[in-house]
């Protein structure tokens, strides 16, 4: 599994918290196991340092600025 694909999933996972339903428990087991030969924790403990990684998804934290920005528009705040 490539660094994009594992941040993809790790994404979705956290995105579905709380779990719309099913057995999660099979879901975080598979995750942490995946997670653990990446030389993690687990899912959450990778997630926290995945998100923090521009390298692996490039434009990753100019788009969450320019999110940022639009919602300061939006709320009526300035742009800086």
């Amino acid at each position: 599994m490539t660094a994009q694909q594992l941040r993809a999933i790790l994404d979705w996972r956290m995105c579905s918290d709380p779990w719309p339903g099913g057995d999660v428990d099979a879901v975080d087991d598979w995750l942490d196991g995946v997670c653990r030969e990446g030389g993690y924790q687990n899912w959450v403990e990778a997630y926290h340092s995945l998100v923090g990684a521009p390298e692996i998804f490039p434009g990753t934290l100019d788009a969450l600025r320019r999110l940022g920005a639009n919602e300061k528009l939006r709320s009526g705040g300035d742009e800086t």
